[in-house]
């Protein structure tokens, strides 16, 4: 496809970046000052949006990566503005190793969910797990 932009390569499969997901940025951007947000917080929303779009590569890399232990290659993973999608070169017949495929992205999420929250608990005080942080930060 000639409208995306080639990021990486991991383990011999090609991330690339359509052109749409450049759309989301303006628009945060757009938005951001439209409300009258701070350069610096601007940049913080776009960040945000690249951190969250990483686990997003992360979790396609687990299907990716589940898929090549049967045997099925990945062709890329495309990341869109609405997610992301690898693309494999044929399909899996068994079904107990599709759901092992299928069950492999998720599993990333929560591993980096479990990571988050143990580095939220190693690195906060014991009252703020009670308190207004997570208010704060998740109201």
């Amino acid at each position: 496809m000639k409208y995306k932009l080639h990021l990486a390569t991991v383990s011999g499969i090609p991330i690339y970046l359509h052109w749409s997901f450049l759309l989301l940025v303006s628009f945060i951007v757009y938005r951001g000052r439209q409300d009258g947000d701070a350069w610096e917080a601007v940049a913080m929303s776009v960040l945000l949006v690249f951190a969250m779009f990483f686990c997003v590569i992360l979790h396609e890399l687990g299907h990716a990566f589940a898929a090549k232990r049967y045997g099925i290659t990945t062709r890329d993973i495309v990341m869109y503005p609405i997610g992301g999608v690898a693309q494999f070169n044929s399909m899996l017949r068994n079904p107990k190793q599709e759901l092992v495929v299928a069950l492999a992205g998720p599993a990333v999420n929560l591993a980096i969910a479990a990571l988050l929250g143990l580095r939220e608990l190693l690195l906060q005080p014991a009252y703020s797990l009670q308190g207004s942080t997570w208010n704060s930060f998740f109201g």
